[in-house]
C-alpha cells in the first residue's frame, strides 16, 4: 500500500493526463481502501483541463461502473469545465441512479458554457421524455432540465 500511495503522491507533483487511465485502473482493481481513498483524493485535486478527456473516457468505460459517480464527482471537485460534454453528462443522468443524477446535476450547475441552443433544446426534450421512466430519478432529472432551461434563457 505504501508504495502505491507514494506513487500517487508523486503523480500529484509530476504527473500528466496520461496517468489518469492507469490510476483509475488501480482504483478499480486495488483491494486496499486506503489506496482507493488516496486515488480518489488525487482525482478530486486534478488541476489541468488536460485531465478532462481521460476522465470522461473513464466515466464512459463500463469497467469503471462501480466508481462512475466518484469519477463524475471528480469533474466538479477538480473544477474541470465539462461544458463540451453536456450531452454525455445528461445521458449519464438519464441512464443512472439517483446518486448519478445528483452528481451530474452538481457538475451541470457549475458548467461555464457557452452552450449550443439546439443542443440544449434537444436535451430538454430528451429529459422531458425520459424523466418519468424511473420514479427514483424523476426529481433529479427535473432539476437538471430546469438548469438547462436557465442556460437556454441566458
Amino acid at each position: 500500500d505504501t508504495t502505491v500511495i507514494e506513487a500517487v503522491n508523486e503523480l500529484r507533483n509530476y504527473g500528466n493526463s496520461e496517468v489518469i487511465a492507469p490510476i483509475i485502473e488501480t482504483l478499480v482493481s486495488h483491494p486496499s481502501e486506503r489506496v482507493k481513498s488516496e486515488i480518489i483524493d488525487f482525482l478530486f485535486d486534478l488541476n489541468s483541463e488536460e485531465a478532462l478527456k481521460p476522465l470522461i473516457a473513464a466515466i464512459a468505460d463500463k469497467r469503471n461502473k462501480e466508481y462512475k459517480n466518484t469519477l463524475i464527482s471528480a469533474l466538479w471537485h477538480s473544477s474541470l469545465d465539462a461544458s463540451d460534454h453536456l450531452t454525455f453528462l445528461v445521458e449519464q443522468a438519464i441512464s443512472g441512479d439517483y446518486l448519478t443524477c445528483l452528481e451530474v446535476l452538481t457538475v451541470v450547475e457549475n458548467l461555464e458554457g457557452p452552450f449550443d441552443n439546439n443542443e440544449l433544446e434537444e436535451l430538454i426534450q430528451l429529459l422531458n421524455e425520459k424523466k418519468r421512466k424511473n420514479p427514483e430519478t424523476t426529481d433529479m432529472l427535473e432539476q437538471i432540465e430546469s438548469v438547462l432551461k436557465n442556460f437556454l434563457l441566458d
